[in-house]
């Protein structure tokens, strides 16, 4: 009995690698191809929300901020800000900074430890000891995640929050950043899998008509009148808890002759709102010395940029020890 049940399951299990076989020659023959768009942006360095939420070892996936950095994971302190530990009570006399921004806010990880904000800390403390710039910097991050960081933060009770976004909005993805926050994230692992073969590919095709209708076209991150808004709401959380914003172009190396929709955006919104402003790309366009990939800086534009930083928030205080 036991032996028949055996073969019967062989048999069955024979038909189906010959069945499966004979679909994939098939297919092969009649060179049919499938990749789903949304393994298309990852293969073209678009799309990186897949790998910051789950196989960055730095990051950590959220279901607020779709992905945050590992608390106590170096360079991350506990409260999964870069650089050493803080309190969450401000001591009496502090000024604090936070920096939001993306991974030019973060800086480099690893050799060389080149971040603006670190920077910027040791030019004010060489006028008073008082400052404390806690970098809030995440790659990857959005002004969607940017705000949701900035609530956050709130109970860290900055008195300046300097906002640099808008590069990682404009990316042209699948799936706005809203609405990749609905979802659970899950690993893209074995959708590479069936890609290998004719037939996964076809498995992946029936599936995405099934799971994915309407994410078979391009959608930036953030969309222009969402940046906008989360700018305004930056503003507004700001205002309410007597924070000075500054808001700043994202500075990149591109050789183009006007600033980003975006960074047009957030020039608009400070006029509008008269929230002061830093023009980083005006400021760095064209210096490519200071860059070391399209935008991204070099040791010498984080130096260069925490210094510019410091010409604005200085007369915002008196130094004194």
């Amino acid at each position: 009995m036991q032996f028949g049940l055996t073969k019967k399951l062989g048999s069955v299990l024979f038909g189906i690698l010959v069945s499966v076989g004979i679909t994939e020659g098939f297919l092969a023959y009649i060179d049919y191809r499938y990749t789903p768009l949304r393994i298309k942006t990852v293969e073209t360095f678009d799309e990186w929300r897949f790998y910051h939420a789950s196989e960055d070892q730095y990051f950590v996936y959220d279901p607020y901020l779709i992905w945050r950095p590992r608390n106590g994971f170096s360079p991350f302190n506990s409260k999964g800000y870069r650089g050493d530990e803080i309190e969450t009570s401000k001591p009496k006399g502090t000024i604090r900074i936070l920096a939001l921004g993306d991974s030019n806010t973060l800086g480099w990880l690893g050799k060389g430890d080149h971040n603006w904000p670190k920077y910027l800390q040791e030019t004010l403390r060489k006028h008073s000891n008082r400052f404390v710039v806690i970098n809030a910097g995440v790659y990857g991050y959005s002004s969607f995640q940017g705000l949701r960081r900035l609530e956050e933060a709130l109970s860290l009770q900055p008195d300046i929050v300097l906002v640099s976004f808008g590069w990682n909005d404009s990316v042209k993805v699948t799936m706005s950043d809203v609405d990749f926050a609905r979802k659970k994230i899950r690993s893209l692992k074995l959708d590479r899998i069936l890609l290998k073969l004719r037939i996964g590919q076809l498995l992946l095709a029936f599936s995405d008509s099934i799971f994915y209708r309407g994410e078979h076209h391009l959608v930036p991150r953030v969309s222009l009148a969402e940046y906008e808004s989360n700018l305004s709401k930056m503003i507004q959380l700001a205002k309410n808890n007597n924070i000075e914003i500054i808001l700043m172009t994202r500075p990149n190396q591109e050789d183009v002759p006007t600033p980003t929709p975006y960074d047009s955006v957030a020039i608009r919104v400070a006029k509008q709102t008269a929230v002061p402003l830093v023009d980083a790309y005006a400021l760095f366009k064209g210096k490519h010395e200071y860059f070391y990939d399209e935008n991204h800086f070099n040791e010498a534009g984080h130096r260069l940029m925490a210094k510019i930083l410091y010409d604005r928030i200085e007369p915002l205080f008196v130094f004194s020890q």
